[in-house]
């Protein structure tokens, strides 16, 4: 069979074009993946569970978020709606709490929590630190190295830092608090003395749970505008 000459430089460019577009795929999912993966990684060395967060603002993720010394910082538009869309892999067995800290008066809508696959995720309720709010989330899982996640309506109205962590048991996150004491709560969800005191106070806070089992996302929402 003879090849029409044209048709197999169409042929050429459309095998060409596919290669090219898959590549872009590719790289497009390695960015976002790295744009949004937290900074810091559980002393297991990956045998308990990932957190990851997503922010999102008006429906559409933030994949590439400023950093400032290793962290991230969203610059949103002031009043705009939004979710933050957490994401948990190698779920271990037993009921697994997730909490998110904010500063006081962020708007977050707890109770209008929704579960993103099988797994049934529930709001618990707050529980408030020096002020400041901690909403529960947990999930009665029995599988193993599994993924799940779940995505909570905000609004950015507020500067806040963001904590979000998961664990089994104990809330190690709290006893940390009790050693450092509560005044850290103010400068890391309340940015109250400027971005590098959160960092400096986030990563004494990093420092005191470093040999727990559990995992914690922390970023920061700037709304301006």
């Amino acid at each position: 069979m003879k090849w029409n000459p044209i048709f197999a430089v169409l042929l050429g460019l459309l095998t060409i074009g596919m290669t090219a577009g898959g590549a872009m795929a590719l790289s497009w999912q390695a960015n976002s993946e790295k744009a949004c993966k937290s900074p810091y990684e559980p002393a297991s060395g990956g045998l308990t569970a990932q957190i990851t967060t997503i922010v999102k603002v008006n429906g559409q993720p933030l994949l590439h978020p400023q950093q400032f010394e290793n962290h991230r910082w969203y610059s949103v538009p002031k009043g705009s709606k939004g979710s933050f869309m957490i994401s948990v892999i190698r779920v271990p067995i037993g009921t697994y709490h997730v909490k998110i800290a904010t500063n006081k008066e962020f708007k977050i809508y707890p109770s209008m929590v929704r579960s993103l696959d099988d797994e049934e995720w529930e709001y618990q309720g707050v529980r408030y630190n020096a002020g400041y709010p901690f909403y529960e989330f947990s999930t009665p899982h029995h599988g193993w190295w599994s993924s799940s996640s779940f995505e909570v309506p905000v609004e950015f109205n507020e500067i806040t830092g963001v904590l979000v962590y998961g664990y089994i048991g104990a809330d190690p996150v709290e006893a940390a608090i009790a050693t450092l004491g509560a005044s850290i709560l103010s400068r890391i969800l309340a940015v109250e003395a400027g971005m590098s005191s959160a960092v400096s106070a986030l990563g004494a806070l990093l420092g005191a749970v470093a040999a727990t089992e559990f995992s914690i996302d922390a970023f920061f929402v700037l709304p301006a505008g």
